[in-house]
């Protein structure tokens, strides 16, 4: 089986924590055998156990996506990104939890 998948999702960004759309773009060349079955002149395909004798496409299609995946969504560009931005900075005051207690432990 070979294939390849475009598709746009909605992420929300690890660096300013808005969401944005995500394109995703994968390509397969997968070899679909049973347990324990080998097949000779397919180095290019990578392998795919299958523990049930149907297949289900979308199942397929599912998995590619969630490997195409990034281990943290981000902008792709980052004027887009409110945390890169230099008026993210003048706009909001950045909020300090631990700065009372630390002024408490200086005066002791």
């Amino acid at each position: 089986m070979e294939c390849e998948l475009a598709v746009t999702v909605d992420a929300v960004c690890q660096r300013c924590l808005e969401a944005f759309r995500l394109q995703l773009d994968a390509e397969a060349k997968l070899l679909l055998l049973e347990l324990d079955e080998t097949a000779d002149g397919y180095d290019e395909y990578e392998v795919w156990e299958l523990e049930e004798t149907t297949l289900r496409p979308k199942d397929i299609v599912e998995e590619l996506l969630v490997m195409a995946m990034p281990f943290a969504a981000m902008h792709a560009d980052s004027a887009a990104c409110k945390a890169l931005s230099a008026e993210a900075g003048d706009k909001e005051e950045m909020t300090k939890p631990f700065a009372a207690l630390r002024a408490q432990m200086m005066q002791d």
